[in-house]
């Protein structure tokens, strides 16, 4: 992580995945996979990360809302969205956002990578 991501972060206190995000870790990734199956490879992975818990679940919508306790900033929110593209694909979105008011330096950023880098050890994007 960049020095300006973490300065962005003295005032930012959220970040998402999105198709055109200027920043390729933080674009919307796709899978040749069906939705179910990557829900539960997103759900596998959630149960391996530390001070990470489910709040919520919303299956049928493709819905996971995860807490995640950090000593310095208190607890964040992690909504992660997963959508049928069609048959055999699929997407996934990511919005991370820090309680209360301040930045987060960055670790907003932070949460978004780490979980998508230990999804993709299980699931290969396109």
């Amino acid at each position: 992580m960049s020095w300006t991501r973490t300065l962005m972060g003295l005032w930012k206190n959220h970040e998402e995945t999105s198709e055109h995000s200027p920043s390729p870790k933080l674009r919307t990734p796709y899978y040749n996979i069906r939705k179910e199956q990557v829900i539960e490879t997103v759900l596998k992975t959630l149960s391996t990360l530390p001070d990470w818990s489910i709040i919520h679940k919303d299956l049928e919508r493709g819905e996971i809302m995860v807490e995640k306790r950090h000593p310095l900033f208190g607890s964040e929110d992690i909504v992660i969205s997963v959508y049928g593209v069609s048959g055999s694909e699929s997407a996934l979105d990511i919005v991370s956002a820090k309680r209360g008011a301040g930045g987060d330096f960055g670790s907003s950023y932070r949460n978004i990578t780490t979980f998508l880098n230990k999804l993709h050890k299980e699931i290969k994007p396109k």
